[in-house]
């Protein structure tokens, strides 16, 4: 497990990678390395250094971005052909003019030049710090895997073009690379990985030979490259048979082998590289198609093609499809589900209306990888990230960091302690800090410092996205209110400043707009089930909207004019009690809910005047609950109001949002408030089976949609 979940780390977060240039003998050790986590090609440089071939900057940085000079080039073929014994390369003679005896690379470079694999610059110079083109390193693997730079045409006028043709049949020029350009120093280990694959090459002439044609021109014909066969019982690969033809790295790195039969802990297709019998890493195959964002089905048709479409749809192929590591039985989704010809909707599973699963679906922030083997089959993986904050610092004595899920957000881990024997980078983190959790069968695989913005809230629309200084940023599905297991909706005072923690891909994992009133639910009555045992419930009303009858957890202290709301039900004369007031709340793992006090509520009934009284009026400050002016309490853009219209349940959040809302002559109402240390109103319930609620504008506007949400933009007018 500690091996894997570092390989899993490596792929998700590149958090404990390691570095490249080759400057001493010894594989580099991921704490090395200051700038790891910006290292893309990971499986590459996690092998090449495993193999010694790539190894850390004297700085301690790896610079994946930086150019590849002329001189690493030199030390990394040396190493490639040469292994250990590379370190024992000297020259007592200056090969160069500006490459001196007693230069680090001075035995690598003339090795180079004495075989022919990198020349000189001209006028006797190397230039050993110069920049190397992406077909300049090209030609120094295909030569290292065999091919003669003569005969091939590596020199001359047609040099790049040949190169770049072997370079692309022999299936070691990574994928978008320009080779034209100067390579960077992971893109040199992405192919020289490449290269430890590909297949060797000998030849069936002994070199070129030139012949004159009847027009006197000349022509060299050179020698056929041919691959030889493997000479060894077993190829690299495992296959009992081998394949007939010898890889490079059969050649020069025989203990080194790779699994093809494996998955990760998240069901993706995965290979596992080993040197001997240690395990270098487990690393996921490269998906057929990847989204992060919301996929349409005719989308993943087109990754799958007509074909693949075909066998799944009779039969003949499988559609396997896992969220998180675990698997979604194919009893609950239909192939259209996910895959369709031309289709428009949103990728993921359905219930039995045909309403998206929040959990199993595509979307913002979801890593959608689709694999296709062989036989057709279709492997389907979702990955959510997950947000937390670090409490506490790094306890370097049990090795161990405490993590705490946040407000508002989805959590998929069942224990949030992470511990160093399944993760290097723990001593990064500091208390307070946050981080980006992936987690797969209710296990964390990886840990990393999450990025944060800072500044003022100068639009958001509801369920949707955020815009600070400027800048819009959608939510992550996992904060989203279908997906979030305590979410709600977000309401910000505009112009005011707020902390956005975003994911991977720059959506919004957590806003601290979330602090406040989602843990507030307000208690109409409260009675006991009957029986020998009785057990206790209440009617409840939460700050979403939603409401319910929940259950009592028997450790719930909350107390109504003395006595706790269970003592109240459990006493009752009558079928329930009336209780109007509200509470904060836990919901236990058994579903049942512990209430307790808050501090500087109230409630009132009251009934209205002739004509009809006002409790609440669009734009204004104050909510009423009485006859006098006093009978008052102040409100704000972040009150949250819950108006229960005789059962018709809806919930606002803002004074300027809430509807006029005035008791009716005669008729009786409650109204209930939980105050702020600042003297707001956090959460006002208003309730009554006759009163007047409407809207305060005369505007008009068309609904094409109904799921249409709420905005609001930078003047603080809502839509």
């Amino acid at each position: 497990m500690r091996n894997l979940k570092r390989t899993l780390s490596l792929l998700l977060t590149a958090a404990m990678l390691i570095g490249m240039m080759v400057v001493g003998a010894s594989a580099a050790s991921s704490s090395d390395f200051t700038d790891s986590d910006e290292i893309t090609n990971i499986e590459a440089a996690q092998v090449m250094t495993a193999l010694g071939v790539f190894e850390g900057t004297d700085s301690g940085a790896f610079d994946p971005n930086g150019t590849l000079t002329r001189e690493q080039a030199a030390a990394i073929i040396c190493r490639m052909l040469l292994g250990e014994d590379a370190e024992e390369l000297t020259t007592n003679s200056v090969v160069f003019s500006d490459v001196s005896a007693d230069r680090w690379s001075a035995g690598y470079i003339g090795y180079c030049a004495q075989q022919g694999i990198l020349a000189g610059t001209g006028n006797g110079a190397f230039d050993p710090e110069g920049e190397l083109t992406g077909l300049a390193f090209a030609k120094m693997c295909l030569v290292a895997l065999g091919y003669n730079a003569d005969s091939e045409g590596y020199v001359g006028t047609d040099w790049a073009i040949n190169v770049a043709a072997d370079a692309v049949n022999a299936g070691i020029s990574p994928s978008g690379l320009v080779l034209a350009n100067v390579i960077s120093r992971e893109d040199a280990a992405q192919m020289a990985f490449q290269t430890l694959e590909a297949d060797m090459v000998t030849y069936t002439g002994s070199g070129s030979t030139s012949v004159t044609t009847p027009d006197g021109s000349s022509v060299v014909i050179t020698g056929a490259a041919d691959t030889i066969a493997a000479d060894q019982e077993d190829d690299y690969r495992g296959y009992s048979d081998g394949d007939e033809v010898q890889q490079f790295c059969e050649y020069y790195f025989p203990d080194l082998t790779k699994d093809e039969t494996g998955y990760d802990s998240f069901q993706r297709p995965s290979v596992t590289w080993l040197d001997g019998r240690t395990e270098i890493g487990t690393f996921s195959e490269t998906a057929d198609a990847t989204f992060t964002t919301t996929a349409e089905t005719g989308e993943l048709y087109d990754a799958v093609g007509r074909t693949v479409y075909s066998d799944l749809d009779d039969g003949s192929a499988d559609l396997d499809v896992y969220v998180d590591g675990e698997e979604v039985d194919y009893a609950d989704f239909d192939l259209d589900d996910f895959i369709a010809r031309n289709g428009d909707d949103t990728a993921g599973v359905r219930d039995g209306d045909g309403d998206l699963i929040s959990g199993q679906r595509t979307g913002n922030g979801v890593l959608t990888e689709v694999f296709v083997d062989d036989d057709n089959n279709v492997t389907i993986t979702m990955i959510h990230t997950y947000v937390a904050q670090v409490e506490g610092d790094y306890d370097s004595t049990d090795g161990e960091l405490d993590l705490d899920a946040l407000d508002g957000t989805a959590m998929a881990a069942t224990d949030l302690t992470v511990y160093d024997e399944d993760f290097d980078n723990l001593d990064t983190f500091s208390d307070g800090d946050y981080v980006l959790l992936t987690v797969a069968n209710g296990e964390i695989q990886t840990i990393a410092l999450a990025d944060t913005v800072d500044g003022d809230v100068t639009a958001y629309t509801e369920g949707s996205s955020v815009t600070v200084d400027g800048t819009r940023y959608y939510y992550n599905r996992t904060f989203e209110s279908g997906l979030a297991t305590d979410s709600t909706a977000l309401d910000y005072d505009l112009n005011e400043a707020y902390t956005l923690v975003l994911d991977e891909y720059g959506y919004v994992v957590y806003s601290d707009a979330t602090e406040g009133t989602s843990d507030y639910v307000f208690i109409s009555r409260v009675a006991a089930t009957g029986g020998v045992s009785s057990d206790y419930e209440a009617r409840a009303y939460f700050t979403d909207g939603t409401y319910a009858v929940i259950d009592l957890d028997e450790d719930s202290e909350a107390t109504h004019n003395g006595d706790t709301l269970i003592e109240i039900a459990k006493d009752s004369t009558n079928s329930y009690e009336t209780i109007n007031e509200w509470y904060d709340y836990d919901e236990q793992s058994d579903g049942s809910y512990e209430l307790n006090d808050v501090s500087d509520s109230g409630s009132e009934t009251l009934t209205g005047a002739s004509g009809g009284t006002d409790i609440a009026v669009s734009g204004s400050a104050y909510v009423y609950y009485g006859d006098s002016s006093g009978d008052r309490i102040r409100a704000n853009s972040s009150t949250v109001f819950v108006i229960n219209d005789d059962g018709d349940v809806s919930s606002y959040t803002g004074i300027r949002n809430v509807p006029d809302v005035t008791l009716r002559s005669g008729e009786t109402g409650v109204v209930a408030w939980v105050m702020d240390d600042d003297g707001y109103a956090d959460a006002v319930y208003i309730y009554s089976d006759n009163m007047s609620v409407s809207g305060g504008s005369d505007d008009r506007v068309y609904i094409l949609d109904d799921s249409a949400s709420r905005s609001v933009d930078s003047e603080g007018n809502s839509y």
